[in-house]
């Protein structure tokens, strides 16, 4: 018994190591310029709502690079820009968007707006981030799915950034192995980061590292109070960019530069871009 354990344990890490010198994370194409990327989470939500034609509008106004933004499909299949699995009105009333279609959507939209609802303010389909903002802007496509398996929706996702040839602008990321992994078996060349949020013991610090390269993604998006000098230079090391969200004060920022991170996700614009 203790033999087949021990075999099992050998050939587990010869496949990991194998993976290992197979994996070449590049997303280089997303940091063209060398300096530090700042992109407004979710666009800039002080100016308007987040996940929104004039929220993307109104970071990049701003002095944004680009931005942030979560994907989730409707019942109809439509790729929309939102963060929750339900769409609530002030009234505490929600729908849920994989259970309702686009149109309902919007007609519930319009029914609970005020008067100075506009189509900027409505949730925008994914295809608009390229048709109703200027091209070659740095877009970080979040795919948001609850359960434990992909997401379904990922090659839709590439087809859409293809038709647009946005690939080299265009970083997808995620929560979800399973989707980061699928998206990178349908297009190698789509550029992904692997987002994370969880504490880890000291001894297992690595272990979003190990992640990252079984879903071949090039770069890590960690959270603030994650981020530290020795996981940052290891996945450097590796080859892999860092972002770090939210970094959303002139502290923060100047914690994250010293540790010669790539890129920032913010909610304070205007705030950053003074220092940045």
């Amino acid at each position: 018994m203790i033999t087949t354990l021990f075999a099992l344990f050998i050939a587990v890490v010869i496949i990991l190591r194998i993976s290992f010198l197979r994996w070449c994370p590049d997303a280089s194409r997303f940091y063209p310029t060398g300096k530090l990327i700042v992109l407004g989470h979710r666009g800039y939500s002080k100016s308007a709502h987040e996940n929104t034609i004039g929220a993307i509008k109104s970071a990049l106004f701003f002095g944004a690079d680009g931005a942030e933004a979560d994907i989730r499909q409707t019942k109809d299949g439509c790729l929309v820009l939102h963060h929750n699995a339900e769409f609530h009105s002030e009234a505490e009333v929600a729908i849920v968007i994989r259970d309702s279609n686009y149109s309902d959507i919007i007609g519930f939209q319009k029914k609970i707006a005020d008067i100075n609802f506009n189509e900027n303010q409505m949730m925008p389909l994914l295809e608009d981030v390229w048709t109703k903002i200027p091209a070659g802007k740095w877009m970080n496509l979040e795919i948001k799915v609850e359960r434990m398996k992909c997401a379904g929706f990922e090659e839709s996702v590439i087809k859409l950034v293809r038709l647009h040839r946005e690939i080299d602008t265009t970083l997808i990321s995620s929560f979800n192995l399973f989707a980061l992994r699928k998206v990178k078996k349908i297009d190698s060349t789509i550029q992904t980061g692997l987002l994370w949020d969880k504490r880890t013991d000291s001894v297992l610090w690595f272990l979003p590292i190990i992640l990252s390269f079984l879903v071949r993604a090039d770069a890590l998006h960690l959270h603030l109070e994650l981020a530290n000098n020795r996981i940052v230079n290891a996945c450097h090391r590796f080859g892999l960019k860092v972002n770090i969200w939210t970094v959303n004060t002139e502290e923060k920022l100047e914690t994250v530069r010293q540790m010669n991170v790539d890129g920032i996700i913010t909610d304070e614009i205007e705030l950053i871009r003074k220092f940045v």
